[in-house]
């Protein structure tokens, strides 16, 4: 799906994970979706190139050049289920765990991350070594988690795109992952579109409004009169600076 997306050849996101964003039914269904979609590859990568993209996206540098490896989804550690595991095995058979906790739009939960990481904590011979929640937007998470934000992970995507010492393969993934999240609404602001004019005819020169931005304090900043928003547009909503009149 990454590859239609990128090439235009679809419109499932904005259907589906943007324009149902209020559907709260489907929001699990989402969020495994997306994990399935943007991390699925990496199932299919090469050990060093998944070393290489997790430790340049979240930060998460293995212990051991040596140690094995792999990537779990939705495993069950006593009834609790993170979203994707990486687990680096060492030759003693211990074992570190890195969880990343995946939301769309549903919340965090109650207790979420302190659940996974007691859950994980308790497995013979696993050590949670890393916890991120993945989020749309920015959250509070219990330490020792630590919360990343869908548009910085996108943006972090495509800087990855870009590096030249790195494999051409995770490359290609973080082009398309970064693809992928546009095409879900996760952009930066670059401005409106278009910006509808406001009649002025039979307003006096006195009542004409403009935004002057931060050049003057907060407090000059005033709501025009009844009489003049009675004849604004339903919806319309001006500031005057007082400085300015």
């Amino acid at each position: 799906m990454l590859h239609a997306i990128e090439n235009k050849k679809s419109r499932l996101p904005f259907e589906r994970y943007v324009s149902a964003a209020e559907r709260t039914g489907e929001r699990r269904t989402q969020e495994d979706e997306i994990t399935s979609t943007i991390f699925g590859p990496l199932d299919f990568f090469s050990e060093e190139t998944v070393r290489s993209i997790i430790g340049e996206i979240f930060g998460f540098f293995f212990k051991s050049s040596d140690s094995k490896l792999s990537l779990s989804f939705w495993p069950r550690y006593n009834n609790v289920e993170p979203d994707l595991v990486f687990t680096e095995e060492h030759s003693d058979g211990s074992g570190d765990a890195y969880v990343i906790e995946i939301k769309w739009n549903a919340p965090l939960g109650d207790e979420q991350v302190e659940r996974q990481i007691q859950a994980i904590e308790a497995e013979d011979h696993l050590r949670l070594a890393g916890h991120i929640v993945l989020s749309r937007y920015a959250i509070d998470v219990a330490k020792p988690s630590r919360n990343l934000t869908w548009m910085d992970f996108k943006d972090r995507c495509l800087e990855l795109s870009e590096k030249n010492a790195i494999d051409p393969i995770a490359k290609k993934w973080a082009k398309l992952v970064g693809a992928f999240l546009e095409a879900c609404d996760v952009c930066h602001f670059n401005g409106f579109d278009t910006i509808m004019s406001f009649a002025m005819d039979g307003i006096r020169d006195r009542e004409y409004l403009f935004w002057l931005g931060r050049q003057f304090d907060w407090n000059t900043i005033e709501l025009p009169s009844e009489s003049f928003l009675s004849r604004c547009e339903r919806g319309t909503i001006f500031y005057r600076s007082a400085a300015a009149l």
